[in-house]
């Protein structure tokens, strides 16, 4: 009953002559630490019994077992030269060396675990060798995967060499700026979301997708059933939307005397602010639902990090256009903007913003 942490780093021939890979690797290696410490002491806790084993690996279609002490001397490099073996090195890089090392050395009991893996690259692999890792990987798990990606080209990386380990937990790395963060072993809450969180959360959706579903096409049975739960949740959301709408007062159908005291403290440009914001929010809502469905349909998904990635027309509109001003002077006691009036009739007329989005 062994948990594995193990750290393994890319040493292709390419990563030898790239000084921007290794001058990163050094932070690499200090977090990998830090996140061995951290998990062994909640296992501790809650298993005694279990024993641990850190492994540090380097890599390229063939894998070397090293010490901590010369996986650090790894991360500098001179006139080109590193000081790992040429029978290391080579310009085929294949994480499937990884799986077969740890097949044949380690993972030979039902009981052992891989508690924590941590992926360092700054290459790409084809589709047919994601496929080859994927089968080599069939019966093992990965509890927490950490990929580092290091390039200074974003064409020339992409998420392919972490895609045959995305099982459980997933932290996905870019040049050192955290792109995702999920677990895709445990279904999504698609109940949490609503329109005070919905920014937020959305990213974390899309993360789950993405990782989730980058290696999994039309015929799985769990396709079809996240394609409901994303249509569900546009349903949901609008309704939501439509409910929490402000509605603008019918002046035309007031009393006069009503209607001049709510004119005089009615805001227009608030209103439409609000009614903007809503429309976006619901443009945002179909348009994240309609890629995130579209991406788990494809059939020859992209690995790059932004596959995902789309703005938003509500954190546009909220750049150019803030519904609040503070520093505005015109307000009552109550913080109440007023609308100066020059006559009634140009009021009642700017009310065809509320028309034009009666059906939204």
């Amino acid at each position: 009953m062994v948990d594995y942490f193990i750290y393994a780093k890319d040493c292709s021939d390419s990563m030898n002559r790239t000084e921007y890979y290794y001058s990163n690797n050094l932070k690499t290696l200090e977090q990998f630490k830090y996140d061995v410490e951290r998990i062994k002491e909640q296992s501790v806790a809650q298993e005694p019994a279990r024993q641990f084993k850190i492994l540090y690996l380097l890599w390229s279609d063939v894998c070397r077992e090293v010490n901590e002490d010369e996986v650090d001397l790894k991360n500098y490099i001179s006139c080109g030269v590193s000081g790992l073996s040429n029978i290391y090195i080579c310009e085929r890089r294949d994480p499937g060396c990884l799986i077969r090392y740890l097949r044949k050395n380690y993972i030979t009991c039902e009981n052992d675990r891989i508690k924590l893996l941590h992926i360092v690259t700054n290459g790409m692999i084809s589709r047919k060798t994601i496929d080859e890792c994927i089968e080599l990987n069939k019966g093992i798990d990965y509890e927490t995967l950490v990929f580092h990606a290091f390039e200074e080209y974003p064409e020339r990386i992409d998420l392919s060499v972490a895609v045959p380990f995305f099982k459980s937990r997933c932290n996905v790395y870019y040049n050192n700026e955290l792109y995702d963060s999920t677990d895709i072993s445990k279904e999504f809450d698609y109940d949490k979301i609503n329109i005070d969180n919905f920014a937020v959360e959305m990213q974390q959706l899309k993360s789950y997708i993405k990782l989730k579903f980058i290696n999994k096409f039309k015929q799985d049975a769990d396709v079809l059933q996240e394609i409901e739960k994303l249509q569900n949740l546009r349903t949901r959301m609008q309704r939501e939307l439509s409910d929490n709408t402000p509605k603008c007062p019918f002046f035309d159908r007031m009393e006069e005397k009503e209607r001049k005291i709510l004119m005089r403290t009615f805001d227009m440009d608030k209103y439409k602010s609000y009614m903007f914001m809503a429309y976006c929010m619901r443009t945002d809502v179909d348009k994240y639902v309609a890629v995130m469905v579209d991406y788990i349909k494809d059939r020859s998904k992209s690995c790059s990090f932004d596959v995902l990635k789309f703005g938003s027309k509500v954190s546009e509109s909220v750049k150019e256009n803030q519904i609040y001003d503070d520093d505005d002077d015109s307000t009552d006691d109550e913080g109440i903007k007023l609308v100066p009036i020059e006559d009634e009739e140009s009021i009642l007329d700017d009310l065809f913003f509320r028309q034009q989005f009666d059906n939204v």
